[in-house]
């Protein structure tokens, strides 16, 4: 919350313990393979980081409309 309502950049402690629930939910529910396992600089490690970053970090462009 305080990262976009803040505008606050987040750490990396942010960044990784939201990538590590995103896993949890996502995949890590279905393998049985927790976060700390999945190895870093791996395809799946750099995905979670990724959405973990979208997630936290404020857009800097104007919201598109709903219509």
């Amino acid at each position: 919350m305080r990262c976009l309502a803040d505008q606050h950049q987040p750490t990396d402690e942010e960044i990784d313990l939201v990538a590590g629930k995103i896993w949890h939910e996502s995949r890590g529910s279905a393998t049985g393979q927790p976060w700390l396992d999945v190895a870093r600089g791996s395809d799946a490690h750099r995905q979670m980081v990724d959405a973990a970053m979208m997630a936290l970090t404020p857009c800097a462009r104007e919201p598109v409309p709903l219509r």
